[in-house]
């Protein structure tokens, strides 16, 4: 099946299911050498948790990543990486009531027609739990472009609903649990987020995504042999729930938009289908999160930085063919 991996020569191919017993990525083509600390992928992980109450799935996953191949003696070692994070919080059960109903909003119906067959538990490979391997993957990259190539990624929470969060101070942004880069505006945050979680519906925002490279690598990111943002872009809507992406390039930065729809489970009546093709009314219970927009912004950094990865090592290898007259 086409659509589990991502990029070309920095390549991630992820593996797992929402509630099987674990997910997982193999990462083909990290540079040798390359410090690994199993503890700062971590951080990243943590990152992408819910980090406030009332603002969180029904799942309580510690994402605890394992190293299982590719890094010896803390540095990269050339081969494929595998990272592995065992599902702790499985909860097949809650789904069994709608084994036979598609939710609206959800691939489950795309799945079933396109294979024939799909999991409905927690939508297997369609769910966003599929995105933290993508984020482990992204800290290796960010490893490498980070500390060897003077790169920076930085995402921030820029609108949610009608609400404008503009930029205003790092350091808020370091701090905020909702990577909002102004701290006066969080608790206008908390009150839009709890007028959805009381009517049970949800919200969509907006991410944006401040890229810089430097000075060398910025002049010759124009001669590339691809178009670099049409990699971005494809990249930033492979991720679920990404609907439109913008980019605006400033005289120093690169900076992209990206729209993030609405939950779609929300505690209301939704009009759906059975497999025989019949109406029915669906709700989802428990808890929910109103916005996945928040928890979407270290993904869509960890993208970006998989991205970028990847074109730096074309672009090496388009220089090397120059140097001995390849192709």
């Amino acid at each position: 099946m086409a659509g589990n991996s991502i990029g070309k020569l920095f390549r991630v191919t992820s593996f797992g299911e929402s509630h099987g017993p674990a997910i997982g990525c193999v990462v083909d083509g990290c540079p040798p050498g390359l410090p690994i600390d199993v503890r700062v992928v971590q951080r990243a992980l943590d990152r992408r948790r819910p980090r406030v109450v009332g603002a969180v799935s029904q799942r309580s996953e510690p994402d605890a990543v394992e190293i299982l191949s590719g890094v010896f003696d803390g540095r990269s070692t050339g081969q494929p990486i595998a990272l592995l994070i065992r599902n702790r919080d499985v909860r097949w059960l809650d789904y069994s009531r709608i084994d036979q109903l598609f939710r609206p909003g959800h691939a489950e119906y795309t799945y079933w027609h396109k294979y024939g067959i799909n999991d409905h538990r927690g939508g297997g490979r369609a769910s966003a739990r599929e995105t933290a391997v993508r984020v482990a993957a992204g800290a290796i990259a960010s490893s490498w472009l980070g500390a060897g190539h003077g790169i920076s990624v930085s995402a921030w929470l820029s609108r949610i609903g009608t609400l404008e969060l503009p930029f205003r101070d790092a350091s808020d942004l370091a701090a905020s649990p909702r990577f909002v880069a102004d701290a006066r505006l969080e608790p206008s945050v908390e009150a839009l987020l709890a007028d959805y979680r009381d009517s049970g519906d949800s919200v969509g925002a907006e991410v944006a995504i401040a890229i810089r490279l430097p000075a060398p690598l910025a002049e010759r990111a124009g001669d590339w042999g691809h178009d670099w943002q049409g990699l971005l872009g494809h990249a930033l809507m492979g991720v679920n729930a990404v609907k439109a992406v913008e980019f605006d390039e400033a005289e120093d930065a690169l900076q992209i938009r990206v729209a993030v729809k609405p939950t779609p489970s929300v505690h209301l009546p939704r009009r759906t289908i059975d497999k025989a093709g019949r109406p029915a009314v669906l709700m989802t219970r428990g808890k929910r999160d109103p916005c996945i927009g928040i928890r979407a912004v270290p993904v869509l950094e960890a993208m970006v930085w998989l991205s970028l990865a990847d074109m730096v090592l074309r672009e090496r290898a388009v220089h090397a063919g120059a140097l001995t007259g390849g192709d």
